[in-house]
């Protein structure tokens, strides 16, 4: 039987009037004592049973006290449920009972496959009292689509009261025994964790019951799908962190979605976050990362490398796309990866051309800081990219193509060398992605000394890069080594590196790099200059020679009387074991030379920074010898791959290919050209006479800087077409300095023609540019002179 009440007055009226039933059809209601009372809110519930408890004095029983304590979170079968409500109303015979919670538990059986609500509900409808006026009620919170089976069953009663608010229901967010770590829930949610906590909470109208509620029992998430349709609860079923932290605590990421390839990173993400103060995705991330912004792709660059974790790139990544407005570059990359590790993005990014110019900015920028952070690339990737530029280079130019080129690879730096050695590019073009080379390249010797030198390190280099004896070092090299006389005089022009340092009582720490030449002096400069904040500042830069043969156990001994006895001279780095190796593939060796000679000069800096160090060399090392045939003199023995040769005795005899020493036996190669067999191919050496195997740097570096006492006096008043060229006296430049004239905007190197007097090129002059610089380190003296840019005439008509 199935009635309806309007409001809870007709309820409770009703109620008093089912007990005190008399007459036709009360022997069936008093033999079938269970009355379901179906209610639409737990309000209604609480009022409900409250009159039943207070003004009835009807005894409430709490299903949650057929729970095994030591078994909280079982579900409680139906069967077993309807022997306890059977002999529950056998005990409580022949009084009155109320059941409460009892839909909380039998909204989640299976009604689908097994039909055990409907089993449920047959069974107890059928029980009968033991005594005659016996009442047990059932009420039942939001099921009336699972009773409406019932609603024409003459054996069943079924009080249904229409509830008025309907709004007052709550909302069931369920996990399977999770909450993924998130802190403050309990601030904010009812939170139970298995059968028993959720049964708890619902005979007590006094507790304070949140309308979102996370409950975590495991048995209610795997049958909670049998529970609906239900007017009492909705249901937010969380399978993962993505779905809790979104469908089920309502947090919002934006256009942030889940994917596949964000493995266990929601996990992660879920527990770093507090609802208990609020949750703000972009204040969050900003906070997690201890940032203000991100304003652009730099700042993410260096936050990917600061942050090593998957996680924390992950949330990176998708804040950062969050953030971009369009599509941007790097927001179609990130799109992209999968597994956040560094090599994946930067891989990505390397085989990504665009031909947008700020895109292309944005892509050599990530790269080359990846770089100088120690990304390489595997070997695939390198070699996928050198054929896009390649191919690059075809299609629109090596102008265009070298645009793209960065500092991640090897391969970058040797197509940049090879297409600078066949004068597709200019140096300038290699100076933004490989700066060391750039350094290394854009002079000779880059201090102040004889032109010749200058001149002749600027050929060498130019020839040592290309790979290809030219002809203007063959002919540099015939005049200063044309015989042994003018060898001799420009040889002993130079001290050796002993002679230079012996009395040099201030210098704490003596270095040696083994195979140092000065062809190096620009590139070992730089880098001591990055030390400035360091305080470590490079005091003088010296030229001294080699003795010869210029070989290591010729000029070690040398080396080491600069010690006291017994006190060996340390080492750091071999330029000379590195030219030896039979691997070398030309002129690529440079590369390695540039890496060695920067790791080495850190080194020392690094290991005795404070004190006063000056770095030597035992001698130099020539690439050129092994581009030329040798030329097998008769009667010799090599050495040093004909360097240096032993003829068996004395002669007078003079060729101009060598220089013989005082012994009479001992030969140096004058030249290029060694004199017995060739230089194996892409092998550095040495042991002959050109200015390369010769010449050696001595650096000088202290904790102080050099003070700026040079002095100059402008020899030059006046400047026209006739004489373009300004000439200045400058006395005691800096041994690690060369003067430079800005004029107009352009830097001229100053040449040394006499006794400390020094000499521009010819400038190009304007009329309304007077005035010129003097510029020696970071010292720069302006001065003014006249410029005639034209000849006046006469008059003719002036009488």
């Amino acid at each position: 039987m199935f009635k309806r009440f309007a409001n809870i007055e007709e309820l409770e009226s009703h109620v008093v009037a089912d007990k005190q039933a008399c007459g036709i059809g009360s022997e069936t209601l008093n033999r079938y004592p269970v009355r379901f009372v179906l209610l639409d809110n737990f309000k209604d519930c609480y009022d409900f049973v409250n009159f039943l408890q207070v003004e009835c004095g009807v005894y409430v029983e709490s299903v949650d006290r057929w729970i095994d304590p030591k078994y909280p979170d079982i579900l409680l079968d139906h069967v077993e449920l309807t022997e306890n409500i059977e002999q529950l109303i056998r005990q409580r015979s022949p009084h009155d009972c109320a059941l409460a919670p009892f839909s909380e538990l039998a909204r989640f059986y299976d009604n689908e496959n097994r039909k055990e609500f409907d089993a449920l509900i047959k069974t107890i409808k059928g029980i009968q009292s033991l005594s005659d006026n016996q009442r047990v009620y059932i009420p039942l919170v939001g099921l009336e689509g699972k009773m409406e089976s019932f609603s024409d069953d003459s054996q069943i009663f079924i009080w249904r009261l229409e509830g008025a608010d309907r709004d007052v229901n709550y909302r069931l967010i369920l996990t399977d025994n999770q909450d993924y770590g998130v802190t403050g829930l309990e601030n904010c949610y009812t939170v139970v964790n298995d059968i028993r906590e959720w049964l708890n909470i619902w005979k007590d109208n006094k507790k304070q019951v949140t309308r979102a509620i996370i409950c975590k029992s495991t048995s209610i998430y795997a049958n909670s799908h049998y529970a609906q349709p239900d007017n009492a609860f909705s249901y937010e079923i969380c399978n993962n962190a993505y779905e809790f932290l979104t469908r089920g605590l309502g947090l919002s990421f934006g256009a942030m979605q889940y994917r596949l390839s964000d493995g266990k990173n929601w996990d992660l993400l879920a527990q770093e976050i507090d609802v208990s103060t609020g949750f703000n995705f972009a204040s969050f991330a900003k906070s997690y990362f201890s940032i203000s912004e991100i304003a652009n792709y730099r700042d993410f660059i260096r936050l990917w490398f600061l942050h090593s974790t998957i996680f924390d790139r992950w949330l990176l990544s998708r804040f950062y796309s969050e953030l971009q407005d369009g599509d941007s570059y790097l927001r179609r990359i990130l799109d992209r990866i999968v597994n956040y590790g560094t090599n994946e993005l930067i891989e990505t990014i390397a085989v990504t051309l665009t031909d947008a110019p700020a895109e292309m900015e944005a892509r050599k920028w990530c790269l080359n800081y990846a770089a100088s952070q120690g990304v390489r690339l595997s070997d695939a990737i390198e070699g996928n990219l050198s054929a896009l530029l390649q191919a690059l280079a075809t299609r629109t130019g090596y102008k265009s193509a070298i645009g793209y080129f960065t500092s991640i690879t090897r391969k970058e730096k040797e197509m940049a060398i090879s297409w600078l050695g066949q004068g597709h590019i200019n140096i300038s073009d290699i100076k933004g992605f490989f700066p060391d080379f750039y350094c290394y390249m854009k002079e000779g010797v880059g201090i102040s000394t004889q032109d010749w030198v200058e001149n002749y390190f600027k050929a060498y280099k130019t020839a040592k890069v290309s790979n290809r004896y030219t002809d203007e070092i063959r002919d540099l090299i015939n005049i200063q080594n044309e015989k042994e006389s003018v060898f001799d005089t420009w040889y002993h022009k130079f001290s050796t590196t002993y002679t230079l340092m012996e009395n040099r009582g201030d210098i704490e720490v003596f270095y040696w790099i083994d195979g140092l030449g000065v062809d190096w002096i620009p590139l070992v400069k730089q880098v001591i200059t990055e030390k400035k904040q360091q305080q470590i500042f490079l005091n003088e830069v010296l030229i001294a020679r080699a003795k010869l043969p210029t070989k290591t156990e010729n000029n070690k001994i040398d080396l080491q009387r600069l010690l006291p006895a017994n006190i060996p001279l340390e080492k750091s780095g071999d330029l000379d074991s590195l030219a030896h190796r039979q691997t070398n593939i030309p002129p690529f060796t440079v590369i390695d030379e540039i890496a060695l000679v920067r790791k080495s000069i850190e080194d020392i800096l690094d290991k005795y920074i404070g004190k006063k160090i000056a770095i030597i060399s035992d001698h130099g090392l020539t690439y050129l010898s092994q581009l030329l045939n040798g030329l097998n003199l008769a009667g010799l023995e090599s050495d040093h791959h004909g360097r240096i040769a032993k003829r068996n005795v004395n002669s007078n005899t003079t060729d101009n290919s060598y220089y013989c020493l005082d012994d009479g036996t001992t030969l140096c190669a004058l030249k290029h050209e060694s004199l017995c067999g060739k230089v194996p191919k892409g092998q550095g050496c040495h042991g002959g006479c050109t200015p390369e195997e010769v010449l050696v740097p001595i650096f000088v570096i202290s904790s102080a800087p050099v003070g700026c006492d040079w002095t100059a006096e402008l020899l030059t008043t006046k400047l026209s077409g006739i004489n373009p060229k300004v000439k200045f006296k400058i006395k005691n430049i800096p041994s690690t300095e060369k003067p430079y004239l800005d004029y107009h905007g352009t830097a001229h190197e100053l040449h040394c023609i006499s006794d400390e007097v020094y000499e521009s090129d010819d400038l190009t002059l304007d009329a309304n540019d007077s005035f010129i610089a003097l510029r020696i380190g970071d010292v720069e003296r302006d001065y003014h002179v006249d410029i005639q840019t034209g000849v006046k005439e006469d008059d003719l008509f002036d009488f």
